[in-house]
């Protein structure tokens, strides 16, 4: 805690400091964009794969990619979120 002047005390910031505006603007953007890859990827790989080819293991693997794709966009949103 550090004082304010006023009498008051205020958090310490710790060693973090929070990213501009513009990193947290792109870093939201391309959260986003991974997003909507990874919904085109799964959605591709659930029509291709499961009307088109039999191959259960190539098509596991495309939607294990694209939930993966999801969740680093999903985490890449909110922590931008936190620091805009």
């Amino acid at each position: 805690m550090v004082a304010d002047g006023r009498g008051g005390r205020k958090p310490r910031r710790c060693g973090r400091k929070a990213p501009s505006v513009i990193v947290a603007g792109v870093a939201h953007r391309v959260g986003k964009i991974l997003e909507v890859a990874a919904m085109l990827t799964v959605g591709v790989a659930l029509f291709v794969y499961g009307f088109g080819e039999d191959d259960m293991n190539a098509e596991l693997s495309w939607l294990l990619f694209g939930s993966l794709l999801f969740l680093a966009g999903y985490v890449l949103e909110h922590r931008s979120a936190s620091g805009r």
